[in-house]
C-alpha cells in the first residue's frame, strides 16, 4: 500500500516536473520516503479516499533523496 501512495504521489506531482526538469538530473532516480506516527496510515488513507472528504494526513517527515 505505501508503493502504492508514493506511486500515485509521483504521478500526480509529474506535471509540476515538467517545469523543474532542467534542476533535475534525469539519469538519476530520486526516492521520496514518508512518515507517519500512525500505525494504520493506509486504512486512515483508504478512508478517507472512501468518503472522498479531501482532509489529509500529516506525515510526521518526509525523506527525499
Amino acid at each position: 500500500m505505501k508503493n502504492l501512495f508514493l506511486s500515485a504521489f509521483i504521478i500526480a506531482s509529474s506535471g509540476y516536473t515538467l517545469l523543474a526538469q532542467s534542476l533535475y538530473d534525469q539519469t538519476l532516480i530520486t526516492e521520496i520516503e514518508m512518515f507517519f506516527s500512525q500505525p494504520d496510515w493506509d486504512a486512515q488513507l483508504d478512508a478517507l479516499y472512501a468518503i472522498d472528504s479531501g482532509d489529509r494526513i500529516i506525515a510526521d517527515s518526509v525523506i527525499i533523496t
